[in-house]
């Protein structure tokens, strides 16, 4: 048999610059098949439910603002806040809630109660979504 010869010129350099691309491709889709992969089977963190009271701004109307934070690993969905009134015995006088649909990781949403005169805001319970 006898051997073909080598190519040359333009045409042998798009072969190789074809290889190079299909090369560089193919280890990025590995690169992403891996990493996928490594995050599918890694522990997530549970989620790190954090509530505060936000500072009444000038022009507020007196609503009870306030802010959840998720500064765990894993997503919630269905998070119920609840504004609290209590007398001065501490005993619970009055309870206003909502329910927040959606709080990734590492974010935090913004909300508040109509003014009422609540001074107390809990978060009572999320569903994992």
């Amino acid at each position: 048999m006898a051997d073909q010869p080598r190519r040359t010129g333009p045409q042998a350099l798009a072969e190789r610059i074809e290889w190079a691309i299909g090369a560089v491709a193919a280890a990025l889709v590995v690169a992403v098949i891996g990493f996928l992969v490594v995050e599918g089977l890694a522990r997530a963190e549970p989620p790190d439910l954090r509530v505060h009271l936000l500072p009444l701004a000038a022009d507020d109307d007196g609503s009870l603002r306030f802010a959840v934070e998720n500064r765990g690993g894993t997503a919630v969905s269905g998070v119920v806040v609840s504004a609290i009134r209590r007398d001065a015995d501490g005993a619970v006088t009055d309870k206003r809630s909502l329910t927040i649909d959606h709080v990734p990781p590492g974010s935090r949403v913004t909300g508040g109660f109509l003014p009422s005169g609540f001074a107390e805001v809990v978060v009572e319970g999320y569903v994992d979504p």
